[in-house]
């Protein structure tokens, strides 16, 4: 019976070993950029903790626009992932170029704490092209060792080499994962079985990818942006209290909806058969699922805020809880109409909803520089808190409407 049962269960993890060794690193990735965050909150200065929230922020957002969004057309195109590699470096040296020296005259870093977070922004958009052509290529295991395991590693070098700037840790771990990547080998050609169905020309793929950008663009600095500003500012307190916030309540479930939406987007293209109406459907079962990992994810961020950060009741910053709580479960949604969207959405559309996204974002961190300028401390930390609500709400909102409509224009082929 023992027997038996062992070979049916072995029988089943071969035939899923994708899905179940995407799942495994992505949830190395989930463990370790929870435990790095709320180590750093817990354990790092308040200079320390606003230093740590400014480069992770900085690395991930300029990483994403060296990308210039062909990552998205990988899945579409895998001939793409060789005929777009040079451009991309190209793109790369100007982009990360540009950034570090804005970042040099306001932050007033030395050349060498600039060059090495240039180092870590290059370092990071390879791994990113990494994940991305191995995600377009179907090998979903291999794209999320690039995306993800870092951040488990991030972790376990913070806790043996102690007592070094924070750049530092970044370059370690990237070094060791970008080789390891490679030689993975996720973005070599892909196998027949999953072989391209489209071919887009360079000019169409360029005018697509910038869509994608603009449109990821907005969805990174959503996520990452108020650490960037509001460190750009030097505004320390109300980065370490917000940062300890999302750090403590959020991860969890933000974590689980973003591998639905690394894993689903290839599973629907393929296929190929989804409507409007199991676009609602979808919506519905994303939605109860919300439900459960929201309410795991907070039940969790008050336990360890009462029990190992030794908060009483009183002290907790209910505002901003209330905000996250209604931003996670706003993010959970999102994932439907991204994934439809970013999969089935027409050019036209792409462009439409970036442009509107962008104009949510433009008021969005209009209104962060805003507060800044009049607020400091926590009630800065509030009001950001406030209107990043009020962004996601906004993209959620243009994110349904546009991919509504590529559903009531679809032809199922």
């Amino acid at each position: 019976m023992i027997s038996k049962q062992w070979q049916q269960g072995l029988s089943f993890i071969q035939s899923n070993k994708d899905a179940s060794f995407s799942f495994l690193f992505y949830g190395f990735g989930l463990l370790g950029m929870l435990l790095s965050d709320l180590y750093v909150s817990s354990n790092f200065s308040t200079s320390a903790t606003a230093e740590w929230a400014f480069f992770k922020s900085t690395i991930l957002i300029v990483s994403t626009i060296c990308l210039l969004g062909f990552d998205q057309l990988f899945v579409r195109d895998q001939t793409l992932i060789k005929r777009y590699f040079k451009s991309f470096l190209g793109y790369c040296a100007i982009i990360i170029s540009t950034v570090v020296l804005i970042i040099f005259f306001i932050k007033d870093y030395s050349y060498t704490k600039v060059g090495l977070l240039g180092l870590a922004i290059f370092l990071m958009a390879i791994q990113n092209y990494i994940s991305a052509a191995s995600r377009g290529n179907y090998r979903l295991w291999k794209a999320q060792f690039s995306a993800n395991f870092w951040k488990l590693l991030i972790f376990i070098t913070i806790l043996t080499i102690p007592n070094i700037d924070t750049i530092h840790y970044f370059i370690v771990v990237l070094v060791f994962t970008v080789s390891t990547g490679l030689l993975l080998g996720g973005f070599k050609k892909v196998s027949d079985q999953f072989a391209s169905k489209e071919y887009l020309d360079t000019k169409t793929a360029r005018l697509m990818g910038i869509s994608f950008l603009l449109h990821n663009l907005t969805l990174v600095v959503a996520i990452y942006g108020e650490q960037f500003l509001i460190n750009l500012f030097g505004a320390e307190v109300a980065s370490s209290h917000l940062f300890k916030y999302v750090a403590v309540f959020t991860p969890i479930a933000l974590s689980l909806n973003g591998f639905l939406g690394f894993y689903l987007g290839p599973k629907i293209r393929i296929k190929n058969t989804m409507d409007l109406n199991g676009y609602k459907k979808f919506g519905i079962r994303i939605f109860l699922f919300s439900i459960g990992v929201v309410t795991v994810s907070f039940v969790f961020g008050l336990i360890y805020m009462r029990t190992i950060l030794d908060i009483g009741w009183q002290e907790l910053d209910y505002w901003i809880i209330s905000c996250l709580f209604v931003i996670t479960m706003v993010r959970g949604l999102y994932i439907a109409t991204s994934v439809c969207l970013g999969v089935f959405g027409t050019k036209k559309f792409l462009q439409k909803a970036a442009s509107y996204t962008w104009l949510a974002t433009i008021g969005y961190l209009l209104g962060i520089v805003a507060i800044l300028f009049i607020y400091k401390g926590v009630v800065a930390a509030e009001l950001i808190c406030l209107a990043t609500l009020i962004n996601w709400i906004l993209r959620l909102a243009v994110s349904n409407t546009f991919t509504i409509k590529t559903f009531k224009t679809r032809v199922i082929g």
